[in-house]
């Protein structure tokens, strides 16, 4: 089954990676980005997950911890593998925010489009 939302990993190179040409100083800043993102609040893991594509509140996440999809270590501390996990459960589910849903209806990756509307190509 294809993936429609972003994996983390494309996550960090289509929302967080400047473009090539910009300076050293910009590289290093997405870096330590990245590397702080985690753990997230709930409400952090909520917003972090619709960037990707996924159609997530919090309670929705309130959910796939009472449905046992999510363990969590520690009460309202995600970690990239939760978020991770939850990203998979949405994926499978289908659910989606609109341009993502669309992606799908038309059978690509949402990171496809993001990557030709940054120009790239894909």
């Amino acid at each position: 089954m294809m993936k429609t939302g972003l994996t983390f990993d494309e996550y960090v190179e289509l929302c967080l990676k400047p473009p090539a040409e910009t300076s050293r100083d910009f590289h290093a800043a997405a870096e330590a980005e990245r590397d702080r993102m985690f753990p997230m609040t709930k409400a952090a893991a909520s917003n972090h997950l619709r960037s990707r594509g996924y159609d997530c509140r919090p309670p929705m996440l309130d959910m796939l911890i009472e449905h046992g999809v999510v363990s969590l270590s520690q009460p309202d501390i995600w970690t990239r593998s939760d978020v991770n996990a939850a990203a998979e459960h949405f994926d499978a589910c289908q659910i989606f925010l609109p341009f993502a849903a669309m992606c799908e209806a038309m059978g690509c990756r949402y990171a496809n489009i993001l990557r030709a509307m940054r120009g790239e190509s894909v």
